[in-house]
């Protein structure tokens, strides 16, 4: 059983490892690349955007109210 939870931990350190964390503040200014919080995206929806699936990605907010379709992606949409 040992082994077995050794592998599961080697496992998951090594997924970590590869996780980003994305931050968003609405304050920051629009071009942030969210990689700090001095660069945070401004909208939630960008930040998703960049999350990979299967990936232990992290999107950090600040305290607020945020909304998945508010972004950047839908102002050039045209909505």
């Amino acid at each position: 059983m040992r082994p077995l939870k050794f592998f599961l931990f080697l496992f998951l350190l090594i997924e970590t490892a590869h996780a980003d964390r994305f931050f968003v503040e609405p304050s920051t200014s629009p071009d942030g690349d969210g990689s700090l919080w001095q660069s945070a995206y401004s909208y939630l929806q960008d930040a998703l955007e960049q999350t990979e699936s299967g990936r232990f990605d992290e999107v950090w907010v600040a305290s607020g109210t945020y909304y998945p379709d508010m972004g950047e992606t839908r102002k050039s949409c045209g909505l």
